[in-house]
C-alpha cells in the first residue's frame, strides 16, 4: 500500500500547518504506520512516512517525544534519511542512521528480514547507509526520549575568531584522540565530554557578512519548550527579509544592498546575494522545544545544496584554506553562508563517520545547476568543491549535489580506506546478482592477497573483508572531474 493511501495520515499532514498537537491513537488502526512503545521508549515506523509526521506524532504522545537527533530537512522520508545517512548537528545521538535499532528490509530473493546489531552486526552496519544497494528498506526502529527544552544561545565572531575557534577544536581533538588511543580509560571520558559539548551546536560563516555564528544550544531541564519563532536580529546586520513568522521574503532595500555589493551580478545573482545577508542577519535565540530546529526552515528557492564531510582533525586547516578561496575570486560564485554541524564516529560503513567525527560543510549553489554544469559551470563553486574534496578529505552527501561533477567517478577505496570492502562484502552476501544496482558507476570493489589481485569473495566472511590478510583496492577505470580556470573537466585519476 502506498503512503499516500494512508487516510489516518491525513491528521499527521495538517497538524503542524494548524500548530496544533495530534489526537490521534495508532491502536485505532490496522494498518497505522507508526507504532510507538513508550515503555520500551521505542518507536517503530515505516520507511515512506516523513520525519516532520513522525516527529509531529512523537510530540502527541503523552508529554511529548522525539528521537534523538533529525535530519536539517525533516520532509525527506525516514528511510530516505537513513539510506543515505542524513544527519543533524549530533555528536550525542548521531546521524539517523546511527540510532536505528532495527530493520525490516525486502531482500533480492523477495523475501522479508529483520536486521539488528546484536543479531546481524555486519550486514547491519552496512545495512544502516546503504543508498538502497542492498533491499528495499520498509520499516525502521529507534529509541525515543521524553522532548527536552534547550537553551539557546548565539555567538558572534569575525572571521579570525571564527578561524581561532575550529583550529583549536582540530587540535583539541588531536590531542584527545591520541590519549584515547592506547585504551587509557580517562582519556576516553575526556574525549567524550569533548564531543558531547559539541552536541546540537550549529556554526556559520558568511561569505558577504564576513562573520560567523555559533548557535549553542544546552538542556534545560527546568523550563518547558516553547514553539514561537523568537527571530532576533543580529547586531550591525541588515534587519530586513523576513517576516513575522521569521520566514524569508526577499524585498527591494535587499537588493539595493545587493545593487551596491555586486553591480556586476544579474537579477538572480543579487537576490541570492539579498537573501545569504538576510540568513546572516538573523538567528533563532531564547528556550526551544526540541522540534525548533527541526521544524523552522526557510523557503530560499531552487538551488543546488552541496555537503561534504570533512574529518575534524583537519577541520581548521581546511577552513582556512576554504576562507582563503571565498574571499578572493572564488566568492564570486558563492553568494551564502557557510553551515557546519557535527557528528561524532559513527558504525555504519558508509556513514560519513566511518573512520572518525566529522564536521559537515553545507554550501548552495544559487548561480548555477549541477545539472546543465558542461554547458553552463559555476566555476569558482566548483573550485571550491573540489578544494573540499581533495585538499579536506571530504565525503560528499550521498543525498546531495555533486556526483555528476567533481565527485563523478567515485572511488570508493579511498573515500572510505577502512571499511568500503566490507560493504562489497554484504552486496556479495545479500544482492550478488545486481538487482538493486541500479544504474550508478559507483559500484567496484577491487581486492588483494599476498600482492595479487583477487575476486572479492576469496577475502570475504560472516564478519565482512577480511582487511589483515587483504587489500582493499583502488579504482584505475575512468577519469575524474578537475576545474580548470575556464571551464570543468574531467581528468586522468
Amino acid at each position: 500500500m502506498y503512503l499516500s493511501e494512508f487516510e489516518t495520515l491525513t491528521p499527521l499532514y495538517t497538524a503542524y500547518a494548524q500548530g496544533t498537537r495530534l489526537n490521534v491513537s495508532a491502536s485505532d488502526y490496522v494498518d497505522f504506520p507508526i507504532r510507538a512503545d513508550l515503555t520500551a521508549k521505542t518507536v517503530t515506523v515505516d520507511a515512506g512516512v516523513p520525519q516532520r509526521m513522525l516527529i509531529e506524532y512523537l510530540l502527541s504522545l503523552g508529554d511529548g517525544y522525539i528521537f534523538g537527533s533529525s535530519s536539517g530537512l525533516i520532509d525527506q522520508s525516514i528511510g530516505g534519511a537513513v539510506a543515505t545517512g542524513t544527519h543533524g548537528s549530533s555528536t550525542l545521538y548521531g546521524s539517523v542512521s546511527e540510532q536505528v535499532m532495527a530493520m525490516e528490509v525486502v531482500m533480492a530473493n523477495g523475501s522479508l528480514r529483520t536486521f539488528t546489531k546484536q543479531g546481524d552486526p555486519h550486514l547491519f552496519r552496512a545495512l544502516q547507509v546503504s543508498l538502497g544497494r542492498l533491499g528495499i528498506l520498509t520499516k525502521v526502529t529507534l529509541p525515543i526520549i521524553k522532548e527536552p527544552a534547550y537553551d539557546r544561545v548565539m555567538i558572534e565572531e569575525n572571521t579570525q575568531q571564527t578561524l581561532a575557534y575550529y583550529k583549536g577544536m582540530q587540535d583539541a581533538y588531536r590531542t584527545l584522540a591520541a590519549a584515547a588511543e592506547g585504551g587509557n580509560a580517562t582519556a576516553q571520558s575526556e574525549l567524550d565530554a569533548f564531543l558531547n559539548s559539541l552536541e546540537q551546536m550549529v556554526g556559520t560563516w558568511g561569505t558577504v557578512s564576513k562573520m560567523g555564528y555559533r548557535g549553542i544550544i544546552t538542556i534545560n531541564n527546568t523550563a518547558k519548550p516553547v514553539y514561537s519563532h523568537p527571530y532576533q536580529p543580529v547586531k550591525g546586520l541588515p534587519t530586513a527579509g523576513f517576516d513575522e513568522q521569521g520566514r524569508f521574503a526577499l524585498n527591494a532595500a535587499l537588493l539595493e544592498q545587493a545593487e551596491a555589493i555586486a553591480p556586476q551580478y544579474d537579477l538572480f545573482v543579487k537576490a541570492a546575494l539579498a537573501n545569504a545577508t538576510a540568513l546572516s542577519a538573523y538567528e533563532v535565540q531564547g528556550i526551544l522545544g526540541g522540534r525548533q530546529g527541526w521544524v523552522d526552515s526557510d523557503n530560499r528557492g531552487l538551488h543546488d545544496m552541496w555537503e561534504a564531510a570533512v574529518p575534524m582533525s583537519i577541520i581548521g586547516d581546511c577552513l582556512e584554506k576554504v576562507v582563503q578561496l571565498l574571499e578572493g575570486e572564488g566568492s564570486k560564485g558563492f553568494f551564502d553562508i557557510l553551515v557546519l554541524r557535527f557528528t561524532r564516529q559513527e558504525s555504519g560503513y558508509l556513514s560519513y563517520g566511518a573512520d572518525s567525527p566529522v564536521v559537515f560543510l553545507n554550501t548552495n549553489d544559487w548561480m548555477g545547476s549541477e545539472a546543465l554544469s558542461l554547458k553552463h559551470p559555476n566555476i569558482n563553486f566548483l573550485r571550491l568543491q573540489q578544494l573540499l574534496r581533495d585538499e579536506c578529505q571530504g565525503k560528499f552527501h550521498w543525498g546531495k549535489a555533486g556526483w555528476r561533477t567533481v565527485n563523478k567517478c567515485f572511488d570508493g577505496a579511498t573515500a572510505y580506506p577502512t571499511t568500503w570492502c566490507h560493504f562489497g562484502c554484504a552486496v556479495q552476501e545479500l544482492d550478488p546478482t545486481g538487482k538493486f544496482a541500479g544504474e550508478s558507476d559507483m559500484w567496484h570493489w577491487r581486492a588483494a592477497r599476498d600482492g595479487k589481485e583477487v575476486p572479492l569473495t576469496h577475502c570475504c566472511s560472516s564478519e565482512g573483508f577480511d582487511y589483515g590478510q587483504c587489500s582493499c583496492l583502488p579504482r584505475t577505470d575512468c577519469m575524474r572531474w578537475r576545474v580548470s580556470e575556464t571551464s570543468a573537466e574531467r581528468s586522468e585519476l
